[in-house]
């Protein structure tokens, strides 16, 4: 079966970064490169050969970065370029605890 997932804002070029990071770790090959542009949106596609499955990625204007393709591939290529822990995720889970405590509980 297919699935597709977005992973995010289409404007995150460190996601980008890490799904090429993590196509080239599986041995991916691009098979075909699309850019287009129609009034304010742009939209770039990427068909990606691993293994015996192709992908295809899509980074579209108001839509998102996603991945689509082989049910088992696309989950594991996503859980490959989910946030890394570091500072903004502390950062994040920080601010979420006070709201939780302070906000949530009245």
């Amino acid at each position: 079966m297919t699935t597709r997932i977005v992973l995010g804002e289409e404007f995150d070029e460190v996601l980008l970064k890490r799904v090429g990071k993590a196509l080239r770790s599986l041995g991916g090959e691009v098979l075909d490169h699309q850019w287009g542009m129609g009034g304010s949106q742009e939209i770039s596609t990427w068909q990606v050969r691993v293994a015996d499955s192709v992908l295809t990625i899509e980074n579209r204007t108001y839509m998102g970065l996603s991945i689509e393709g082989d049910d088992q591939l696309v989950v594991r290529l996503a859980a490959m370029v989910q946030e890394r822990p570091g500072r903004l995720a502390a950062w994040r889970q920080a601010v979420w605890t006070w709201f939780a405590t302070r906000i949530l509980q009245r």
